[in-house]
Parts: structure tokens; C-alpha cells; sequence
């Protein structure tokens, strides 16, 4: 499976912080959101029940800035948000892991684990309606602006991604094709979101990247 939590606690720490910023501007202020970092050198990211959301320190290491983590996180909220992950999990009948809350999952390591199985399990087999990616990566990069972030941290992490050799498989072959979504937030970057500016933060990140990521 993916892999488990990532033991450094100032590292899943700073990601909570990047995450609950852009959460707070996600359209879904009553979901209670946490989220942790998994070890595994496999690029991912994803929302699981429970308002949990997941990245992996691959996705980590491929990153170069706040921006960057900020897009990728904002576009799980916007998911949450848009509750494409109630209807996902709904279908995989995993309507009881719906119901516990993030609190109950970190209390219980092995309904943590069964959390992550689970909600791999669902994504790796079904995938996201191709709609619901875009979506989510439209307003992902909106919900990253209004929280102040750079607006290309997204798309610059997706085009890392597609020079990958790995990024023909795995989890990919359940999401659109990179192209395509990289294509759409170009677009939308050089159209309605032209004259937005906002930080990067690359030093803050690699420090944390550099003392916390092994």
C-alpha cells in the first residue's frame, strides 16, 4: 500500500499549517480538516473521509517551494470542497468511514491504516471522475490565490510529474492525462488569473524540506 506516517512531527506539523491556511478559504468551513504525511517515494496526493488529506514525502521531494505544496493541498480541499469524495467513497460503500471523524482515525492506528488502504484501494481502482479533476484543479488554484499563494505552484508541480518516467502508471492511470490538465490551468493562468501575484516561499520550505524530509 502507500506507505505509513511520516514520524517527523515538525514536518507533518508545517504541512498542517500550509494545509489549514488554504483550507480556511475552501467554501466548507464546518469540515474539520487534518493532514499527514505518508513515507512513500511515490508522488501522491489525495483526500481520504474524514476530512483527512494525504501527500507523500515523493510528493515532497519533487517540490521547490510553499507554492507548490500550497496548489497541490488546495486542489484536495477543493475536492472536499466540491464533496467529490463523498460521492466517490459513497459508491465504494464506504459510507462508515464517512462518518468517523479525523480525531477518532489518529486515536486509532489501525483504523489509520484501514483509512489509507481503503481510500487507495478506491482511487487506484476507480479514479476521479475526469470532471472532478479539473474542477479541483480550477478551484484548488483559486482557493491557493485568495490564501495569498503564487497561482502556478499547481501547474509547476504538475509539469514536474510529466516529465516523470513513472507517470504513465500507478496512480496515473486513473486520473486525466497530465497534458490535459496542464493544458486547462494554463489557460486558466493566462486568462481569468493573468494578473494575480502571491508568495512562493521557496527558502522557508527547503529549510524545512532540508531538516525534516530524510
Amino acid at each position: 500500500q502507500i506507505g505509513n506516517r511520516y514520524p517527523d512531527e515538525e514536518l507533518q506539523r508545517y504541512v498542517n499549517l500550509v494545509g489549514r491556511t488554504v483550507a480556511a478559504n475552501g467554501q466548507r468551513p464546518e469540515v474539520q480538516y487534518t493532514f499527514a504525511v505518508l513515507d512513500s517515494k511515490t508522488p501522491n496526493a489525495f483526500a481520504g473521509p474524514g476530512g483527512y488529506i494525504f501527500i507523500t514525502t515523493g510528493s515532497l521531494r519533487v517540490m521547490r517551494d510553499e507554492a507548490e505544496l500550497a496548489g497541490v493541498l488546495a486542489h484536495e480541499v477543493a475536492h472536499i470542497a466540491k464533496k467529490h469524495m463523498i460521492q466517490t467513497y459513497r459508491r465504494a460503500s464506504l459510507v462508515s468511514a464517512l462518518q468517523q471523524t479525523a480525531s477518532a482515525f489518529d486515536k486509532n492506528a489501525a483504523m489509520y491504516k484501514e483509512l489509507v488502504d481503503a481510500a487507495t484501494d478506491t482511487l487506484f481502482d476507480k479514479g476521479l471522475d475526469k470532471g472532478y479533476e479539473y474542477e479541483a484543479d480550477t478551484v484548488g488554484t483559486e482557493i491557493a490565490v485568495i490564501s495569498g499563494y503564487e497561482p502556478k505552484g499547481l501547474v509547476r508541480f504538475l509539469k514536474k510529474l510529466e516529465k516523470m518516467t513513472d507517470s504513465k502508471g500507478g496512480w496515473f492511470k486513473t486520473h486525466p492525462p497530465l497534458s490535459e490538465r496542464i493544458n486547462k490551468l494554463d489557460a486558466l493562468l493566462a486568462g481569468r488569473l493573468s494578473g494575480e501575484k502571491g508568495i512562493e516561499q521557496p527558502e522557508r520550505f527547503q529549510k524545512m524540506m532540508s531538516a525534516h524530509l530524510k
